[in-house]
């Protein structure tokens, strides 16, 4: 990060993030209550409701991305001179709504233009029982270059973890090379490593960001984070 980290005051943001929601908004949804394994059975499902969802809330322009050590799915330039590190849960409620409100308003205003890159961390929550199996998924699609279609895909109110693998086998990957990923400890140990830089970064909500350095929790407005990536940008 090109800045210490120091920590601001959040009277311009909605304080909302994934551990205790406040009263008076609604609960986030209760966690999928199975075992979460990958290959869980399939419920029934039409083919094109998947592909639906794998087209729902993306980038509709080619973007770079590329998975890099220590757990970060990088969206984006590499040369971009602000960076937002995210640390995020696809099950958490408002996590989802700063995917699907705020990061297309970041790609469309800085990220294609080389403004912004984004780094994606998964970050895992005893509430949430598939924190780990969603996130080992996400990397392994990474590997193929698949990673920000599949963590797209994780924030549908339609997924579950019992169509990760139907999932994952409609995305086109190699499946000798996914199923080597998914039994193997290479995306285990990328989840570790960002569970380790949030340890280090002491996040314990979600969503928690960092605008080079500059650390934010919570869900801000679409003009308040946009005045946020201006202000790093100056």
């Amino acid at each position: 990060m090109r800045r210490a980290v120091r920590i601001i005051g959040l009277s311009s943001l909605f304080l909302v993030a994934c551990q205790f929601p406040p009263t008076a908004q609604k609960p986030a949804e209760a966690p999928v209550t199975g075992t979460g394994a990958i290959n869980d059975t399939i419920p029934d499902r039409l083919e094109e409701d998947i592909e639906a969802d794998l087209t729902e809330n993306l980038p509709q322009k080619t973007i770079e991305e590329r998975l890099l050590p220590g757990g970060i799915l990088e969206i984006g330039s590499s040369d971009a001179p602000v960076a937002l590190l995210l640390f995020t849960n696809h099950a958490c409620r408002y996590c989802q709504d700063f995917h699907q409100t705020l990061l297309p308003v970041l790609f469309a205003d800085y990220v294609y233009a080389g403004k912004l890159r984004i780094d994606l961390v998964p970050f895992g929550m005893k509430k949430y029982q598939d924190s780990e199996s969603s996130a080992t998924a996400a990397y392994c699609a990474a590997m193929q270059g698949k990673g920000l279609p599949l963590h797209d895909l994780l924030f549908s109110t339609r997924s579950t973890p019992a169509l990760l693998r139907l999932t994952l086998q409609e995305m086109g990957l190699d499946q000798a090379a996914l199923e080597s990923c998914l039994q193997g400890e290479a995306a285990k140990d990328a989840y570790a490593a960002g569970q380790s830089m949030a340890r280090a970064l002491q996040v314990t909500v979600v969503p928690t960001y960092f605008i080079n350095g500059e650390r934010f929790t919570g869900l801000p407005s679409v003009a308040d984070l946009k005045g946020q990536v201006e202000e790093a940008s100056e």
